[in-house]
């Protein structure tokens, strides 16, 4: 298992001041996850993933998603967004619009919701770098989070456990 610190909400504060952000900032910021990601020590080989797809999941992917098929807050559920695919260039597409945003147009994108409108942009480009850094094109979207997985992968163990002990 590997965490690599790249939440948005620590890379805005740290790297966004101004509003839309400035292409220093912007810059600043794409370098520190590129230095984070290189620095990180992935437990795979690298030719390993090429040619997989990224599974995303939290607010961040949520979001692209949603603004992505442009479903209004209210509908955003499983139902709606799990398994939805994306590719790099249409997070590009996403990402080259919001970061020229104000926070009072992001706010208002169908599909984000206002209090993640604060940390899209930081966000988005972290999505961006890690597809680019693992040479993947597309991510499928799951609302449902890592913990569930880790849950799930804890029940199944446990389920062929206790069928050996039987």
């Amino acid at each position: 298992l590997l965490s690599i610190p790249l939440g948005a909400a620590v890379l805005t504060e740290r790297f966004l001041r101004k509003d839309p952000p400035d292409p220093r900032e912007l810059s600043e910021l794409e370098e520190a996850i590129k230095n984070i990601l290189e620095n990180a020590e992935f437990p795979f080989k690298e030719e390993v993933i090429r040619g997989l797809s990224l599974v995303g999941t939290g607010g961040t992917v949520t979001s692209i998603a949603a603004m992505k098929q442009n479903v209004p807050l209210p509908e955003i559920s499983p139902e709606n967004l799990n398994g939805t695919q994306i590719n790099s260039s249409q997070i590009e597409e996403i990402f080259d619009k919001i970061k020229q945003c104000p926070f009072s147009e992001r706010a208002i994108l169908p599909g984000l919701d206002r209090n993640r409108a604060i940390v899209i942009i930081a966000g988005t480009l972290c999505v961006l770098l890690i597809m680019q850094h693992l040479q993947v094109d597309r991510l499928y979207v799951s609302l449902s989070d890592l913990l569930e997985g880790v849950l799930l992968d804890f029940l199944e163990n446990f389920r062929v456990v206790e069928e050996t002990k039987i």
